[in-house]
């Protein structure tokens, strides 16, 4: 990996980093705070993650996604020569860039993605609605998820917040024994004291959640102008700014609450559109 990737790397993922890291520490606090803690709690993450990037990890990602292979004649035909131009063209403009197979999730949603390490999928309706061009444009955006690593750090979130809901769930668990012992005895304190426990766990949990939903949404959408920025740097920008006005035109617009526009994982196409006709303009200006 060489240093300007690596550079990405770390400046695209750093929030992903931070968050995984408090998950982390918040699995060792609730397992007790020791070294002993850390290192369990390191060993879990680390097999974790190992089989989550694993070829059976990601054959297992294909299936939870419902993606399948390019089966028939005329999808071959279609899509393989269209993505490998995608693909070695990435490969010469962005050293380092591994394997990628391509394949299909059979919805006529619109859209497209990158899972795991090695794979991206685009729908049928997809295939559909774009032209081979605006297809190129999505297929180097998805490439760039893969290539700037958001895809394994998305993982890596998913782990955190895996471990911390199973300790959370456990400490549920423990409170509702506890409760239950408090209401046998005679002594209202026990009961008291358990429930001011379950309350102070729920709002801890419900900042926590928050606050990681948060931290983890703003990498996704930075994210998201980086790997439109791949696809410029490959020559296909307007192609993708085609793919994204289609896709804003179906959009039903953006009614959400400010909530859900701050743990939103993917900013307004508009912007993005913004942003590529930022590109395109600036590089306009400099040609002679």
């Amino acid at each position: 990996m060489d240093t300007e990737r690596i550079s990405d790397f770390f400046r695209s993922n750093y929030l992903y980093l931070i968050g995984s890291f408090l998950y982390f520490l918040l699995a060792v606090a609730m397992l007790g705070g020791t070294w002993q803690a850390f290192w369990i709690c390191l060993l879990l993450y680390a097999a974790s993650m190992g089989l989550a990037v694993s070829p059976l990890g990601e054959s297992l990602m294909r299936i939870l996604n419902h993606i399948r292979p390019v089966e028939t004649r005329q999808e071959r035909e279609y899509l393989f020569p269209l993505f490998e131009d995608v693909y070695q063209t990435s490969k010469e403009n962005f050293s380092g860039l591994g394997y990628i197979d391509l394949y299909i999730q059979d919805t006529m949603a619109v859209n497209a993605c990158a899972v795991d390490s090695h794979t991206i999928a685009v729908t049928k309706g997809a295939i559909e609605t774009f032209s081979e061009d605006e297809l190129k444009g999505i297929l180097f955006h998805e490439i760039a998820h893969i290539y700037y690593g958001h895809t394994t750090m998305s993982i890596l979130a998913i782990i955190g917040n895996g471990f911390f809901s199973i300790f959370v769930l456990i400490a549920r668990i423990l409170m509702v024994f506890l409760d239950a012992l408090s209401r046998s005895s005679e002594s209202g304190i026990g009961h008291f004291i358990v429930s001011l426990c379950r309350l102070i766990l729920d709002m801890t949990v419900f900042v926590f959640t928050l606050l990681f939903n948060i931290i983890f949404a703003i990498n996704s959408r930075d994210g998201e102008y980086l790997a439109d920025k791949f696809a410029h740097a490959n020559g296909y920008g307007q192609e993708l700014v085609d793919a994204l006005y289609i896709l804003q035109r179906m959009s039903l617009g953006d009614n959400a609450n400010l909530i859900a526009r701050m743990t939103a994982s993917h900013p307004r196409i508009s912007k993005r559109i913004m942003n590529l006709e930022n590109y395109l303009g600036m590089e306009r200006e400099r040609q002679p």
